[in-house]
């Protein structure tokens, strides 16, 4: 309204978004039985959101052994590192995906 002045409690946010391509190497999947996976990369910390996607430049092949593989966040995110797991079949090849990183500043 004319002559009323808006306050905030706290500032406004934003958001900053960081887009990381990484390629899986069917070579690195480890631990116990094979299924799990460390992502590292400096944008990757506590406390932001991360979203795991296929880049686009992703054949066919490798889209089916994505979800084949059925991947889900794995243990806690740290600073530098997501650590992700198969819980369906395990890739026999290598697959580009998208880490798209959201921070509220």
């Amino acid at each position: 309204m004319k002559g009323q002045e808006a306050f905030y409690t706290s500032p406004p946010t934003s958001v900053i978004t960081t887009e990381v391509p990484v390629t899986l190497l069917y070579t690195d999947w480890g631990g116990t039985d094979g299924d799990e996976y460390t992502i590292q990369d400096d944008a990757i910390d506590v406390g932001k959101e991360i979203i795991l996607t296929y880049e686009p430049t992703i054949q066919d092949g490798q889209y089916e052994a994505l979800q084949k593989a059925n991947i889900r966040p794995y243990g806690a995110v740290t600073a530098r590192t997501l650590k992700i797991k198969a819980l369906g079949t395990v890739p026999t090849i290598s697959i580009p995906i998208l880490l798209i990183i959201k921070e509220t500043v």
